[in-house]
């Protein structure tokens, strides 16, 4: 009786250690995959930008009888505008900053941590912010970010958020009118609804043209 008690306890934990080594081996592998995922997608996201410039500067959206260049990338990948515009950006900043372009190839940095450095890194500045977002969670990153202006160092003192500034324009009947007419053609090309910022946005960067006149 009591051998087979013994061979019980033995069996059970035998099983009890399989299970365990399986358990270990699971989540190791699992990590394993999703990091190797995370570095093929940022590696991805480095090629995406990269090929979105080059089809905005060559007119893809022109030659293959889009009315405009959103409309085509969300034809192909189903980003709304502000994607698309926010894809465009980060793509355009990398191209003068080959440390921070380098990391998202690589895959040390995610493309949203990526994003985030874009709006306060210089040439001057880069190795500075690579060294800061080490070991940082978006969040932290985001905090960051938003107390510095573009040529900041990180360790620099944090500004105060950004004043708003009111535009006031009084102007005849005609002028109204067309303003109105523009409004209602960049809402259209944007895919629907722009507030007052994205929209006066989007019509200076029609005016200054280059890559962040993504409405042409």
């Amino acid at each position: 009786m009591g051998t087979r008690k013994d061979a019980a306890a033995l069996s059970a934990h035998d099983t009890r250690d399989t299970h365990d080594e399986r358990t270990a081996r699971d989540w190791v592998e699992a990590h394993a995959a999703l990091s190797r995922l995370a570095r093929q997608r940022a590696a991805l996201d480095a090629e995406e930008g990269r090929w979105l410039l080059c089809a905005l500067r060559s007119a893809a959206h022109v030659h293959l009888g889009f009315g405009s260049f959103v409309q085509y990338i969300e034809r192909l990948f189903g980003y709304k505008p502000r994607t698309t515009q926010e894809k465009l950006r980060v793509a355009e900043a990398l191209e003068a900053l080959p440390q921070l372009a380098g990391a998202l190839e690589a895959g040390t940095l995610s493309w949203c941590a990526v994003r985030e450095l874009t709006r306060v890194v210089v040439p001057e500045t880069e190795q500075a912010w690579l060294d800061a977002a080490r070991g940082k969670t978006q969040r932290e990153l985001e905090a960051l970010v938003a107390h510095h202006a573009p040529g900041d160092s990180p360790d620099a003192a944090p500004n105060e958020p950004a004043r708003r500034h009111v535009l006031r324009f009084e102007v005849a009947a005609d002028t109204f009118a067309t303003f109105r007419e523009a409004t209602q053609h960049l809402a259209r090309e944007g895919g629907g609804r722009l507030d007052d910022d994205a929209l006066l946005l989007a019509m200076a960067r029609r005016v200054l043209g280059g890559p962040g006149g993504l409405f042409r």
